[in-house]
Protein backbone atom coordinates (compact mmCIF):
# COMPACT_ATOMS: atom_id res chain seq x y z
CA UNK A 1 0.00 0.00 0.00
CA UNK A 2 1.32 3.44 -1.03
CA UNK A 3 -0.40 7.00 0.21
CA UNK A 4 0.10 9.59 -2.32
CA UNK A 5 0.27 13.56 -0.63
CA UNK A 6 -0.90 16.22 -3.30
CA UNK A 7 -1.65 20.21 -2.09
CA UNK A 8 -4.76 20.97 -4.05
CA UNK A 9 -4.73 24.23 -2.68
CA UNK A 10 -2.66 26.26 -0.61
CA UNK A 11 -2.26 24.78 2.92
CA UNK A 12 -4.73 21.70 1.92
CA UNK A 13 -3.31 18.27 1.45
CA UNK A 14 -4.99 15.31 -0.40
CA UNK A 15 -3.33 12.11 0.98
CA UNK A 16 -4.67 9.32 -1.61
CA UNK A 17 -4.00 5.64 -0.44
CA UNK A 18 -4.75 2.93 -3.27
CA UNK A 19 -5.55 -0.44 -2.23
CA UNK A 20 -5.72 -2.84 -4.59
CA UNK A 21 -7.09 -6.00 -2.83
CA UNK A 22 -10.82 -4.15 -3.00
CA UNK A 23 -13.39 -5.15 -5.41
CA UNK A 24 -12.50 -5.91 -9.23
CA UNK A 25 -10.48 -2.86 -9.74
CA UNK A 26 -8.96 -1.77 -6.47
CA UNK A 27 -10.30 1.43 -4.50
CA UNK A 28 -8.82 4.71 -3.15
CA UNK A 29 -9.46 5.92 -0.16
CA UNK A 30 -8.67 9.45 0.52
CA UNK A 31 -7.98 11.90 3.49
CA UNK A 32 -7.64 15.73 3.74
CA UNK A 33 -5.34 18.29 5.91
CA UNK A 34 -6.03 21.78 6.04
CA UNK A 35 -2.53 22.78 7.57
CA UNK A 36 -3.99 25.56 9.12
CA UNK A 37 -2.86 27.42 12.83
CA UNK A 38 -5.08 24.78 13.93
CA UNK A 39 -4.73 21.70 11.92
CA UNK A 40 -7.39 19.34 11.17
CA UNK A 41 -7.48 16.04 9.32
CA UNK A 42 -10.24 14.66 7.53
CA UNK A 43 -9.56 10.56 7.89
CA UNK A 44 -12.32 8.40 5.48
CA UNK A 45 -10.20 5.15 5.58
CA UNK A 46 -10.10 2.06 7.69
CA UNK A 47 -8.00 2.63 10.71
CA UNK A 48 -6.02 -0.19 9.62
CA UNK A 49 -4.22 2.14 7.07
CA UNK A 50 -3.41 5.03 9.58
CA UNK A 51 0.37 4.24 9.97
CA UNK A 52 0.72 4.86 5.94
CA UNK A 53 -0.85 8.25 6.11
CA UNK A 54 0.40 9.29 9.88
CA UNK A 55 4.17 9.22 9.04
Amino acid sequence: METRLDEIADRIYRMSTFVPDIGPTGFTFNQFLIDADEPAIFHTGPRAMFPSVSG
